[in-house]
């Protein structure tokens, strides 16, 4: 097993020793890192109280995946959902653009779609970091967006 995936399923191990020790479910957020490094621990350790916070805009925010790709690896593990929007980096030294829920129209459709037929039936959290009255336009139209996609 590699350096890297060693790492991480120790960190993980420990992390699942002190949420089992106090009845919790430990969940990781993965938008740093591409989701295969966070998979391999998940698959790994096995352990019912590991899941994933799944973040789809810091996926591509942070140029890491794709997140109808990632949602393919880490799928089962996923117990939550940052629903957030982003276009990709256009200089590989700074952060991609949150932008509005669906304004990136490929993404969320297909991501609802796998998450039903994964049967997730977990919160989807509506996240705009910006601050003011657009701030609550935008994520009043994601609710009525995710509320037509979800059913």
């Amino acid at each position: 097993m590699t350096r890297c995936i060693k790492k991480p399923l120790r960190r993980c191990a420990r992390w699942q020793d002190t949420a089992n020790a106090t009845g919790r479910i430990s969940d990781t957020k993965p938008g740093r890192r591409h989701p295969s490094r966070w998979s391999a621990p998940c698959r790994t350790l096995g352990l019912d109280n590991q899941g994933v916070n799944f973040d789809l805009a810091n996926l591509i925010l942070y140029g890491k995946a794709n997140p109808v790709d990632a949602i393919e690896l880490l799928g089962p593990y996923v117990q939550g959902i940052h629903a957030k929007d982003g276009l990709w980096p256009t200089n590989p030294s700074e952060l991609g653009q949150e932008v509005s829920i669906g304004k990136v129209r490929w993404i969320f459709p297909r991501i609802i779609r796998r998450l039903k037929e994964l049967n997730y039936r977990g919160a989807v959290t509506i996240e705009r970091e910006i601050s003011g009255p657009q701030q609550v336009e935008d994520v009043r139209a994601a609710k009525v967006y995710l509320e037509k996609l979800i059913g």
